[in-house]
């Protein structure tokens, strides 16, 4: 869906659609985070719920969704990062006493092979 130009510049009030609020103070300040995919570097699937922490050992963000992919054969992930701390590739979450380290790749995790 696309909001119109018009309705980004005028005053909340006047745009009149559902969100309305939310969505145009979001386009004009920012979002807090931002949603990311995951390679995790091991064979066990990060799971929803799961913390995500920087080099050091700040909690950044909170992973949404993990499994299996079949498609390209090992666990994916996808989280949302915090925006401050998304300039970094360097994260890692705790998983049964364990440190796994996560890569940060670029969504979707299988590029699309659709042509017109």
């Amino acid at each position: 869906w696309i909001i119109a130009r018009k309705y980004r510049k005028e005053p909340v009030q006047q745009a009149g659609f559902p969100g309305a609020e939310v969505i145009l103070s979001q386009l004009q300040t920012g979002v807090p985070r931002i949603r990311r995919g995951f390679l995790p570097d091991s064979r066990m699937p990060v799971r929803e719920g799961a913390t995500i922490f920087n080099s050091s050992d700040e909690k950044v963000g909170i992973i949404t969704s993990g499994g299996y992919g079949q498609s390209i054969g090992k666990p994916v992930s996808m989280g949302y990062v915090d925006i401050g701390y998304d300039d970094t590739n360097d994260y890692h979450v705790e998983i049964r006493g364990k440190n796994i380290s996560l890569e940060k790749v670029s969504l979707p995790f299988v590029k699309h092979q659709y042509y017109k």
